[in-house]
């Protein structure tokens, strides 16, 4: 058996195996397989991660081990004053890869919407400073440019 890339293929192309497992389920378990074809087709067209992860199982492991000692840092170093910044930046780097690259978006909006739990007033309030004045700075970089 060969596994191939599925970033690679259209599911154009995978229409004939789709057809083959419809009619299959159809057929031999009286069964619609009609919704799940869609989730594949939309699946392989969206070109996750999920194909590069099928060739390299040795990358699997390792972003295993990475979350995992992740997780159990984070929990440790969010309440130190001194490394509470570095880890929710971390944290907000992480979840948005996993929405950009696998492909995972209700797990990481949740984490992130419970990261500013982790913040003290101090530090909200320095980020609506800066954010405040990143906006501005961009408002009147584009009155400039239009």
């Amino acid at each position: 058996m060969q596994i191939l890339d599925l970033r690679q293929i259209p599911s154009r192309k995978l229409e004939p195996l789709f057809q083959e497992e419809t009619r299959h389920w159809r057929d031999e378990l009286h069964w619609d397989y009609g919704p799940s074809v869609d989730l594949i087709r939309k699946f392989v067209d969206s070109h996750s991660l999920g194909g590069y992860v099928a060739m390299h199982p040795s990358f699997v492991v390792v972003c295993a081990y990475v979350t995992c000692m992740w997780e159990v840092l984070f929990i440790f170093l969010v309440w130190k004053p001194m490394t509470r910044r570095v880890v929710l930046s971390l944290g907000i780097l992480f979840h948005v890869m996993t929405c950009l690259t696998l492909g995972l978006f209700i797990f990481p909006m949740i984490c992130l919407s419970a990261y500013p739990l982790f913040a003290t007033d101090c530090e909200i309030e320095s980020l609506r400073r800066s954010s405040t004045n990143a906006w501005n700075w961009l408002v009147a970089a584009t009155k400039l440019w239009s």
